[in-house]
């Protein structure tokens, strides 16, 4: 039997209205440097245009060695399916889409498991999945110069992890790593590109559904940053 996924989201609080943060001339020159670096990602999404990265293999950082693809034609192909297609309809971003749309998702699915305390991708690392986090926790952070790495946001049952894949070079924002064990099911980047140029209705649905995803991330990192360079 599945469980309908809810998301936590006390981990995002907004900054209080009124407030205001003192910054000096070099701390906010960091932050505007990194500002701009979102923004020249995002500036760059083509949501109709999607390319692969040339030349680059895919991460494989902490895939278990007995993973099996979605190879229609191996053992026990179908009950994975079965199993992926279920867990799609019970996520929340997955409501919008039909029963035929979330099984062409399912096709280019599989599950993932990340023991705690494991790193699940780092920055620059090869966006090759979206991962979809059913349990388990995980931190997604940055490294500052002469400073500890900043966490941006804890995710974790029903959120979303790694945006990277939407936009050219296809390259990890930040780091990842599984504060608890983790298991989630891990949309291939390329394959979920090549549908959504496909089906450009699925596409935009999609975009509708994951881009608020996106917006809290970025207001997540102002924050956190605004914060690191603060001393807050």
């Amino acid at each position: 039997m599945s469980t309908a996924i809810r998301r936590d989201s006390s981990s995002r609080q907004p900054l209080p209205q009124g407030m205001k943060i003192r910054l000096s001339g070099s701390a906010r020159a960091r932050l505007d440097d990194i500002s701009l670096t979102w923004i020249m990602h995002v500036g760059r999404v083509r949501p109709l245009d999607w390319v692969s990265p040339a030349g680059s293999a895919p991460a494989d950082r902490c895939r278990e060695p007995g993973f099996v693809g979605p190879d229609a034609a191996s053992p026990g192909a179908p009950k994975r399916m079965n199993l992926i297609e279920s867990l799609l309809a019970d996520h929340p971003d997955f409501h919008a889409f039909d029963a035929e749309e979330r099984r062409q998702l399912a096709r280019h699915a599989r599950m993932e498991t990340f023991p705690a305390g494991s790193t699940i991708f780092q920055e620059e690392d090869v966006a090759d999945a979206v991962i979809l986090i059913l349990e388990g926790e995980v931190a997604v952070q940055n490294a500052l110069p002469d400073r500890d790495p900043v966490r941006i946001e804890t995710l974790s049952a029903g959120d979303i992890l790694g945006w990277a894949w939407l936009m050219p070079p296809f390259r990890r924002l930040s780091d990842a790593v599984a504060l608890s064990d983790v298991r989630a099911v891990a949309l291939d980047a390329a394959g979920v590109r090549a549908l959504c140029n496909a089906h450009p209705a699925l596409g935009y649905r999609l975009y509708q559904n994951w881009l608020p995803h996106l917006a809290d991330r970025f207001r997540a990192q102002r924050l956190q940053l605004l914060s690191a360079l603060t001393g807050g």
